[in-house]
């Protein structure tokens, strides 16, 4: 039996290591903290919670003009 040549131990460790390290990926996007995504929530319930400042008439489309 030929011994192993220190290319061939490396290329195995590497891919023993990947092989390993494969399955840490899933368990880490499963952290128990808050997302990056999740920041504005009290501004945007303050936001739908306020009342429209703009007066009846600027909803008005029909703007006179002539043809």
């Amino acid at each position: 039996m030929m011994p192993l040549s220190t290319r061939s131990k490396l290329s195995t460790l590497a891919v023993v290591a990947a092989f390993l390290l494969g399955g840490c990926g899933d368990y880490l996007s499963n952290r128990d903290r808050i997302s990056v995504y999740s920041g504005d929530s009290t501004a945007a319930n303050t936001a739908i919670q306020t009342i429209d400042p703009w007066p009846p008439s600027s909803y008005d489309t029909d703007i006179p003009g002539g043809r």
